[in-house]
């Protein structure tokens, strides 16, 4: 696969000039993006780190942080066609709540891991993964300590290479029936970050859960160095079968079909074990995913984008590898790939080191990757 384009134009995420369907979202500022192409390059292909400063393993030593990933393979990642690393960090790892404007020592850490990634000519985008979702939407102070948190990170960071280093806000934010509060809220945290970082682009995302119908219901923030982010996990009962975390009807789920086909769809049924399962199944297949129902999907998204005249970008995407047909999530991966590619939006897969996505696994020195998948990407491992 892989990207092969003959100007820079066709590697913007979204070309400003081009697809002006009208789209009904809120009318919001006429600020016209003006986020540097090569910045926009960086974002076309990347991958997202998520066990180094989110969910590392044992809670995490002073010897994980420093040693997760080294300069090695952080080369190899770039020699395989990545060109930026979405770095997800829990703030309780570094936030003080009592000075919330005074991280950690542990600061000294993600200094080294963000230096570590530039260093290989990787792109950092650096983004709170906060899973106190409720907070941001009932505690005043929560958010309060959070804008001095992310301002301090802002200060520290700035004088961090803007070309390669971007500032996103908040993974996934909920507000579900409230976009306007988040709205309000992310154009304040905008503002501010803005005054600590003049220079470097912010990437912001709609709410329920930073998906497509909430980026569709965003008005655009005043601010044109900003690119807007949207997670795609279409469809939930396919990307997330046997998962436990989520609804609880998805654990019942194993060898959903994709594409969907009616055969495949009969066996997937009979082989259910609940009824609640078979419905799910049911429900499913009536929806018809396939290639073209992806492509339908994401060129909502560069439709709202070209619009208001900004730049999209898919931040995350997967499918669980646990209970899935291994044909059919590369398949699913592959067609996700393929149509955001065809429609000028960059990727970020989740994750490098995670089962969503290339499943990162050490076996002594050598690093082993899911190939498939890699190769549905056009990433070229060796």
């Amino acid at each position: 696969m892989g990207w092969v384009r003959a100007t820079i134009a066709v590697t913007l995420l979204v070309a400003c000039t081009t697809h002006p369907t009208p789209v009904n979202a809120p009318a919001g500022p006429s600020t016209r993006a003006a986020v540097p192409p090569a910045r926009l390059e960086r974002l076309r292909r990347a991958v997202n780190v998520t066990r180094w400063f989110w969910l590392p393993e044992n809670g995490g030593s002073p010897a994980h942080f420093a040693g997760y990933l080294g300069a090695p393979e952080l080369a190899s990642l770039r020699q395989a066609g990545i060109l930026a690393v979405r770095l997800v960090v829990a703030p309780k790892l570094l936030l003080r709540p009592d000075a919330p404007g005074t991280p950690k020592p542990e600061i000294q850490l993600l200094d080294a891991a963000i230096d570590r990634i530039l260093a290989q000519d990787l792109g950092v985008v650096l983004d709170l993964q906060d899973d106190d979702k409720a907070a941001w939407e009932t505690m005043p102070d929560y958010v309060a300590a959070m804008l001095s948190f992310w301002t301090a990170l802002a200060t520290r960071y700035r004088g961090r290479d803007p070309e390669r280093l971007f500032f996103e806000i908040l993974n996934e934010p909920r507000f579900e029936g409230r976009g306007n509060d988040w709205s309000a809220m992310q154009a304040r945290f905008v503002t501010t970050l803005r005054g600590a970082a003049p220079s470097h682009t912010l990437i912001v995302t709609g709410s329920a859960w930073g998906g497509i119908d909430g980026l569709l219901a965003l008005a655009p923030v005043a601010d044109a160095n900003v690119v807007y982010s949207f997670h795609f996990y279409e469809p939930f009962p396919f990307t997330h079968q046997g998962a436990t975390w989520a609804d609880p009807g998805l654990a019942d789920l194993h060898g959903v079909p994709y594409p969907v086909t009616g055969a495949a769809c009969e066996v997937a049924i009979a082989r259910a074990k609940t009824e609640a399962a078979r419905g799910t199944l049911r429900k499913y297949c009536s929806e018809g995913w396939s290639a073209e129902t992806i492509r339908d999907r994401l060129t909502r998204v560069r439709d709202w984008a070209a619009h208001h005249h900004v730049h999209a970008w898919m931040g995350e995407f997967g499918a669980y590898c646990k209970d899935v047909d291994p044909n059919a999530r590369v398949a699913w991966i592959r067609d996700t790939a393929s149509a955001a590619d065809a429609l000028g939006i960059g990727w970020a897969l989740w994750g490098y080191d995670d089962c969503f996505g290339l499943g990162r696994k050490r076996e002594g020195e050598r690093t082993l990757i899911d190939a498939p998948v890699a190769q549905a990407l056009g990433l070229g491992f060796r």
